[in-house]
């Protein structure tokens, strides 16, 4: 069983294997309605279904994006039309009823993912003018977008008897404080690691998979910090890294270094809660870079 189907199955169950079941009759309603030739799925398929297709004439490479849960799809597209392509991926199409999304194909597509380990430093001001853009943006209308405190929601929720309450009570304590003291909020893109910022032929390094939600820039850097996965543990010098890149964020953002020390703690933690509502365990990934984080 691919991972793909299995992160399916366990997110979803029986809704989940019906919807694996559903996705080659769905692939080709959407690439009749949508004009699309030979859609292929990509490799090491997560959450999604993502495939590459060609479209017009002369073809031009696009991405077609299909996911299990509409308000997801629904909320990744309404930042996509927020961004209109300002650091970040261009939308085509959409289908809410079927939960597509037709892309652009962004080419050559690199991921940041090949600057780690040897050249990080390089990584992290891409990730920072990457972060700067999808910012700039103004946020006109906040409550067209989930709230920082709903994205939250995992981790004031969690069973203390499933994760470590230690790093539990820490973190929903810190997240308390954090969210009570915000800066002036911007559309988040909530989700920006190595594998979600890709080199673009035309506009250097833009973002894919926006989550969309509305909160304090610190609060970007925070899933950057402990990815890769699992590359930055297998660095002997984990710690190090990210306490580098801590440091180098908070003089490229011009942001308090212990904000966002916190909120990579409290992100680390969330990622725990997640990966524990999706089957996993609590002495997983997450919680390790968690407690490197705290140590820093």
């Amino acid at each position: 069983m691919s991972i793909f189907s299995e992160n399916t199955l366990n997110r979803a169950g029986e809704k989940g294997r019906q919807w694996l079941e559903s996705l080659p009759n769905l692939v080709n309603q959407l690439a009749q309605q949508w004009d699309l030739a030979d859609p292929k799925p990509m490799e090491n398929l997560s959450y999604n279904y993502v495939l590459s297709a060609y479209r017009g004439d002369p073809p031009s490479p696009v991405i077609l994006k299909i996911g299990l849960e509409p308000a997801e799809v629904k909320q990744e597209m309404a930042a996509l039309q927020f961004y209109q392509g300002q650091g970040c991926v261009k939308l085509l199409e959409t289908d809410n009823d079927k939960g597509a999304l037709l892309l652009e194909a962004i080419k050559p597509g690199i991921t940041l993912k090949t600057l780690f380990p040897q050249d990080d430093e390089a990584a992290v001001l891409i990730a920072a003018q990457v972060m700067k853009r999808l910012h700039s943006v103004p946020l006109t209308n906040p409550t067209a977008f989930p709230a920082l405190i709903n994205h939250l929601e995992s981790l004031f929720k969690a069973d203390k008897n499933v994760i470590s309450e230690k790093h539990l009570n820490k973190a929903q304590t810190l997240a308390k404080n954090l969210l009570d003291s915000q800066a002036a909020p911007v559309l988040l893109h909530s989700d920006l690691h190595h594998d979600n910022i890709l080199s673009h032929a035309t506009e250097g390094w833009v973002a894919i998979d926006p989550r969309g939600v509305v909160g304090e820039p610190a609060f970007e850097i925070g899933t950057f910090i402990y990815n890769p996965i699992p590359d930055l543990l297998a660095q002997n010098n984990a710690s190090a890294i990210m306490a580098r890149r801590l440091k180098l964020f908070a003089e490229l953002l011009e942001m308090d270094l212990q904000r966002l020390k916190n909120w990579a703690y409290v992100q680390a933690v969330l990622s725990a809660c997640w990966d524990i509502e999706e089957g996993g365990s609590s002495n997983d990934y997450s919680i390790r870079c968690g407690m490197l984080i705290e140590g820093l």
